[in-house]
């Protein structure tokens, strides 16, 4: 509200006053303009005309100057008064909007007396959300419990980082029946934790290729109910049995085919074979499995070529029957689609746990897709 308009006083002109409270302001300001005024000088003996005007005119100045005074005395007083009053209920005003409970922020207030009147400057700041920060911020908070709830889930399926610690630590009781296995001979040991048939007892693959003739050694221990079970039970020449596993561990990536049933996985064996001063290159496709609690593996298909270099190739199926280049790349392919199986790529990651069994940790959840 504006205190001057146009020489009129809004304030004033808005405030009321009872009848009583106007005639002892009143009286009050006609006292004090009598005091003011009165001329000592004139002799009213001598000029009775001159003085009886000079009054007259003196009255009319004192109701002039009455009503303007009464207006700024008035309003002075008032509008302190009322600013005041103003001040307050503007306050309750915003509390009662403030149904949000959130204080509003105040801003800086100044009221200055002046001889022109009063004059009130309020800088006020608030704090209000719209309607579409609110709803965003509510999307937001329903969006990050949306991820949580897919992470957890995720979790649940698959196992979180506690229950992986669990299963190591398992492993780790067990330690000297497979970590030291392989420890005779030539060759680096590798290590992964998978779970091959994937029924949620994981294993641990334990396994080292030596020699210059690609020969692969392989174990397999799987955790069941806290204790180990080996997997493979194969009592052949083990000069003979390497030939037929696959050189797994140079590889980080397995062709998987696989049903409701079972898991069936693809990886190469490769074999150097020196006779005098032949040499025969060997490629086996293997195809490898674990079912039942049982470890299986038969060679598919098979590619035999004549020296270090590998020329004039020559390829048999599983029963040494000749077939085309085509058919022994895409040999298992076209045996596992024809039979309804879907396919997948199985990712292996290897270590030699030269920092602990804490390794497989890794390898465990590469295996289950969570790296």
């Amino acid at each position: 509200m504006k205190v001057w308009e146009n020489d009129n006083n809004e304030i004033y002109d808005n405030v009321h006053f009872s009848t009583e409270s106007k005639e002892r302001i009143l009286d009050e300001l006609m006292k004090k303009i009598d005091e003011e005024f009165v001329d000592e000088d004139i002799n009213e003996e001598d000029n009775v005309d001159y003085t009886l005007k000079k009054r007259r005119n003196e009255k009319m100045k004192k109701k002039n100057l009455y009503g303007t005074m009464v207006r700024n005395v008035s309003v002075a007083a008032i509008s302190i008064a009322l600013s005041g009053a103003l001040i307050f209920g503007a306050l309750n005003h915003i509390k009662e909007k403030n149904v949000s409970g959130k204080s509003p922020a105040m801003g800086k207030e100044t009221i200055e007396v002046t001889t022109d009147g009063v004059t009130k400057v309020l800088e006020t700041t608030t704090e209000i959300e719209s309607e579409a920060e609110t709803e965003a911020k509510t999307r937001t908070i329903e969006e990050t419990k949306e991820v949580k709830e897919t992470k957890e889930v995720k979790e649940s399926t698959y196992g979180d980082d506690r229950k992986i610690n669990g299963l190591i630590d398992q492993f780790s009781i067990y330690e000297d029946t497979w970590k030291n296995v392989f420890s005779n001979g030539t060759g680096e040991v590798k290590y992964a934790m998978t779970d091959l048939d994937h029924n949620g007892n994981p294993e641990i693959i334990v396994a080292k290729m030596e020699g210059s003739g690609h020969y692969t050694r392989m174990k397999i221990y799987e955790l069941v109910d806290g204790e180990i079970n080996e997997r493979i039970q194969d009592d052949a020449d083990p000069a003979i049995s390497t030939m037929v596993y696959p050189d797994i561990t140079q590889v980080d990536e397995l062709a998987t085919y696989y049903n409701e049933a079972r898991y069936v996985y693809i990886a190469s064996d490769y074999t150097i074979v020196k006779d005098g001063g032949n040499v025969t290159n060997l490629e086996s496709k293997c195809e490898f499995l674990l079912e039942n609690g049982y470890f299986g593996c038969n060679v598919v298909a098979t590619r035999e070529s004549e020296g270090i270099e590998g020329v004039n190739s020559k390829y048999k199926d599983f029963n040494d029957n000749p077939i085309t280049e085509e058919e022994f790349i895409n040999c298992d392919q076209n045996k596992y689609t024809k039979d309804g199986y879907k396919y997948m790529t199985t990712k292996i990651k290897w270590t030699d746990l030269s920092e602990g069994n804490t390794e497989l940790k890794d390898s465990y959840k590469t295996f289950l897709g969570r790296e």
